[in-house]
């Protein structure tokens, strides 16, 4: 398998012109996917958590540094443990959430006779 760069030095025969370029293509586009994971992650902790931008962006910094360090196949194995927790709670919450809204709505079609004969089994 081959990457940019070597794919260009072996096909065309060139061992640095067309490196450099796709090296620093390569490097810039990874620079600004990190920059916008990190600014589109400080959003949603600014609007849901109520954050400084600054601070969400430190925070994202420091979780990713913790995992950097730990290392490896750890840092991925807690990671995925970290997010199945949310995502049963938030299952558990959006569980609960739509059963209330269920019931609230299944109230006002019987009091105000919306459909006629209703039964939900």
């Amino acid at each position: 398998m081959y990457n940019p760069s070597n794919f260009v030095a072996r096909n065309h025969h060139c061992s640095i012109c067309p490196n450099n370029g796709i090296n620093d293509s390569i490097n810039v586009n990874s620079f600004t996917h990190i920059q916008s994971d990190l600014y589109a992650g400080a959003i949603f902790m600014e609007q849901s958590l109520k954050l400084d931008t600054y601070a969400s962006i430190f925070a994202l910094l420091a979780v990713a540094a913790v995992f950097t360090i730990t290392g490896g196949l750890t840092a991925v194995v807690w990671t995925d443990f970290v997010q199945t927790i949310l995502m049963i709670i938030g299952a558990i919450a959006l569980t609960a959430i739509g059963k209330s809204i269920i019931i609230v709505v299944y109230q006002v079609i019987i009091v105000y006779h919306i459909i006629p004969s209703i039964a939900l089994y």
